[in-house]
């Protein structure tokens, strides 16, 4: 997520797969530096977001009452740990190219 300008985003994607443990939550600021990581369990979703039967899922809003939720936690990251991590992806996208996998199927893995 990324917030711009005067208005704060605090809507997520829908989350329509009952496969998963937990969401982790990257926000980012307008110049895309790390604003906040937050780690959000299955359960504090199911508990705390009404599915909504128009999108097939749940939409989580990262308020100020929800990161205060139990089991709501934030997440130490450094955007340097971000700068290493994405500076590694086009030699893996490379790697995958010379595989034979198309990149747009790589990164969506």
């Amino acid at each position: 997520m990324r917030h711009g300008g005067s208005y704060a985003r605090t809507s997520l994607s829908a989350i329509r797969s009952q496969n998963y443990d937990a969401v982790m939550v990257v926000v980012f600021n307008q110049d895309f530096t790390l604003e906040s990581a937050w780690y959000i369990p299955r359960a504090v979703i199911e508990e705390n977001v009404p599915f909504n039967a128009h999108v097939n899922g749940r939409i989580v809003r990262l308020t100020k009452t929800f990161k205060m939720l139990p089991g709501v936690r934030r997440v130490e990251l450094s955007d340097s740990l971000l700068d290493q991590t994405a500076a590694s992806v086009p030699a893996k996208l490379e790697s995958v190219a010379e595989a034979g996998i198309s990149t747009t199927t790589a990164q969506r893995l």
